[in-house]
């Protein structure tokens, strides 16, 4: 019998829509949905916020999570 609560992922991706990930209602949505597509329990409304970091190419990215009873997901982009 295993210790391990459960698994960590993480996804690193590329070339993915630049439109739908600058949009804080898209990744809002994305995080409100995602606990009931994926069997856990959400237990808050997600918080999106817009962030311009040192990095960026003058596009805000978006950066949000919500809290899962099983841990959380978060999304940057």
């Amino acid at each position: 019998m295993s210790d391990e609560f459960g698994v960590h992922v993480t996804i690193d991706a590329s070339g993915c829509n630049k439109r739908k990930l600058t949009s804080q209602s898209i990744v809002y949505d994305i995080l409100n949905k995602m606990p009931g597509k994926i069997g856990m329990t959400k237990m808050t409304l997600p918080y999106v916020v817009k962030w311009l970091d040192k990095f960026a190419d003058g596009t805000p990215g978006m950066s949000g999570f919500v809290m899962i009873a099983e841990s959380h997901i978060s999304i940057h982009t």
